[in-house]
């Protein structure tokens, strides 16, 4: 296996990069993806829209659509080439789901104030140049009863 070199702010610029790196998470985010179901579901998150902030190849977008099949999910993205990767990855599913991706930046998301009714970020965070921003605008997008959930494992706050 051909370790991956980091990469700045988590911006994914080639193909083969982005492939790789589908490969490898494929089974790992499905096991995360149920956490992130199972809280939504407890939070009474049958229906409505959800955001995917930073959601590379699309997979937790994906499973969430896939396990809630009555949301609409949007992935969030800034990386064209993990777009493209994401869109052969719905492309795969068999049944029909309320998915789309997006190109743009987690920390100015390009939707209305009050629009979603959950917004999830998975492994994201640690690639943020201003967390504060990002967490500004999820509050923004966010209904006023909406729910956010992060996960990020590899956050460095030293």
């Amino acid at each position: 296996m051909v370790k991956r070199k980091p990469f700045e702010f988590g911006i994914f610029e080639d193909l083969e990069s982005v492939e790789r790196y589908n490969e490898e998470t494929k089974n790992r985010m499905k096991y995360l993806s149920r956490s992130f179901v199972s809280v939504a579901k407890k939070w009474g998150i049958v229906d409505g829209q959800v955001l995917d902030l930073g959601m590379g190849t699309g997979l937790l977008a994906i499973e969430l659509a896939k396990e809630i099949p009555d949301v609409e999910v949007i992935g969030l993205d800034l990386s064209g080439v993990a777009l493209e990767v994401a869109r052969k990855n719905l492309q795969e599913i068999e049944q029909p789901l309320r998915v789309s991706f997006e190109k743009g930046d987690v920390e100015d998301i390009p939707f209305s104030d009050d629009t979603f009714d959950l917004v999830v970020s998975s492994n994201t965070l640690h690639l943020i140049k201003n967390p504060v921003s990002m967490f500004n605008e999820i509050q923004r997008v966010l209904k006023p009863e909406g729910r956010f959930f992060l996960s990020d494992l590899r956050r460095c706050w030293a």
